[in-house]
């Protein structure tokens, strides 16, 4: 046995005093698969954040974002706002956009 530290004293644990509780926070989870549910087809499962107020605008003014992302193939798309009051008009353009490209219809639309 190497020793790497000089004059270290030789210290055993037993077993025996390691709780359970120990024991199953060191053991590792097994994953689940998220890819189960709804997100089969482009615009089945849409995601949307609304975020700002950042602190540099943008040229034309626009202060906020919002978000949109298709689970499936994790296409994202952003648009700028000067107020959120603006955001449900943007989602109506960008359903619009998205479901005449696509000839699919939004399916659901999870947000926080």
């Amino acid at each position: 046995m190497l020793k790497v530290v000089r004059d270290l004293p030789n210290i055993t644990i037993p077993e025996s005093t390691i709780c359970k509780s120990c024991q199953f926070d060191k053991q590792t989870k097994v994953q689940f698969n998220v890819k189960e549910g709804l997100e089969n087809n482009p615009l089945e499962l849409i995601h949307t954040d609304l975020f700002g107020t950042v602190t540099k605008k943008s040229p034309c003014g626009e202060q906020y974002y919002i978000l949109f992302i298709d689970d499936f193939s994790r296409m994202c798309w952003i648009s700028l706002l000067k107020h959120k009051d603006e955001a449900f008009n943007k989602f109506k353009v960008f359903k619009a956009l998205v479901e005449n490209d696509l000839d699919l219809k939004i399916k659901c639309l999870k947000f926080d």
